[in-house]
């Protein structure tokens, strides 16, 4: 059996630098897996002109295993916990505060904004019609934080749902963000037709952008209300995600329906010939944060 000697390095030293294979000491590290003492344990592997470092940081106390790796990319990916045994999972959907649990190793954060109000329908007259576009879903924000970089308690906002406005553009759908660490914006509201019977568009709200997170996503934009005819149409779905859908358009006069789950968008309204009231595109979903806690 081969011992090997472990370089000391200095208190907070960058792993971000730290390519050259070998075993290591380093306590509190920057751009570690947390505040801790670890041993450090590099590897490199080559094929072709191909190299990936792999980084292994071990806790001095015998506590948890982190992994990353370092590839051609020329980007390290997040630190994953491979001690982590057991989850508990915390959904929010109206504005709240998380505890931080004790014996916490790291978190999952997924950050939904709301969803966007799809655009109403206006009064019509005699051979006239009026549509709307369907609301964008809200930005998705996904990140992994360790427990020594979040305070005792964190902020969890949530946007609300985008409403509609009866024959104008509906409202965008709210914000949502956990703490400072991941933040999402609402996605816009679907424009309106005007009534008429001449070829015409109704836009899309546009999807939601997202910030700081390990994966940012920009929000699904809704689909664009369309008019070639008086009696040849189409209104505007609002934009899905993976947490829910886009609100379905309406098949007769009357205003737009809501999408389903979380940060998704409604849909366009429609007014056919004749309709004395204008009618309101369908409401946008509230966000919502999922908080994965690992142990």
């Amino acid at each position: 059996m081969i011992l090997e000697t472990a370089t000391t390095l200095a208190d907070n030293y960058d792993l971000d630098g730290l390519t050259k294979t070998g075993w290591y000491i380093v306590d509190t590290p920057t751009n570690g897996p947390g505040a801790e003492q670890y041993f450090i344990q590099i590897n490199r592997a080559h094929l072709g002109t191909y190299t990936r470092i792999m980084q292994i940081a071990y806790e001095e106390d015998g506590g948890s295993i982190h992994v990353r790796s370092f590839d051609s990319s020329g980007a390290w990916s997040p630190w994953v916990n491979l001690s982590s045994t057991a989850s508990v999972i915390q959904s929010y959907t109206s504005t709240d505060t998380w505890t931080k649990p004790v014996g916490l190793v790291e978190v999952e954060v997924e950050v939904v904004a709301g969803g966007g109000a799809g655009g109403g329908g206006a009064i019509t007259g005699a051979s006239q019609i009026s549509i709307g576009g369907g609301g964008g879903s809200g930005g998705v924000s996904k990140k992994t934080i360790a427990a020594s970089a979040l305070g005792a308690t964190e902020t969890v906002t949530i946007g609300a749902g985008g409403t509609g406005v009866a024959g104008a553009t509906g409202n965008a759908g709210g914000n949502s963000s956990f703490g400072t660490h991941a933040t999402t914006v609402g996605g816009s509201g679907g424009a309106t037709l005007t009534a008429g019977n001449a070829d015409g568009t109704a836009a899309a709200g546009a999807g939601g952008t997202a910030a700081s997170g390990d994966i940012n996503s920009t929000g699904l934009h809704g689909f664009s209300g369309l008019r070639l005819t008086e009696t040849v149409y189409f209104v505007g779905t609002g934009g899905g995600n993976d947490y829910g859908g886009g609100g379905e358009p309406p098949t007769t006069s009357a205003a737009g329906n809501a999408g389903t789950g979380n940060g998704t968008g409604g849909s366009g309204a429609l007014n056919l010939a004749s309709q004395g009231a204008a009618v309101a595109g369908g409401a946008g979903t509230v966000g919502r944060v999922i908080v994965t806690e690992k142990f």
